[in-house]
């Protein structure tokens, strides 16, 4: 598991079997052109991710109408 520095905010990341290690986007050039897009595409995941787990917490314990809030047809 690698970590990933992006504008000051720190990602796990992982990228094959890395060992673990600071990487400075604003550094990009240090990285093998070849990683990069996993790198960000893999970050591009991470935080698509981590945006839906915040919005189900935030959701959580607000009341739904019915129609949305349950999957099951009416009988």
């Amino acid at each position: 598991m690698s970590e990933l520095w992006v504008r000051g905010q720190q990602v796990r990341l992982s990228i094959g079997g890395s060992s673990p290690t600071l990487v400075d986007v604003s550094l990009s050039k240090t990285l093998h052109p070849e990683v990069l897009p996993v790198a960000v595409s893999t970050l591009y995941d991470y935080l698509r991710i981590e945006n839906a787990e915040e919005t189900l917490l935030e959701n959580k314990g607000k009341q739904f109408p019915s129609s949305v809030a349950s999957h099951e047809s009416p009988r």
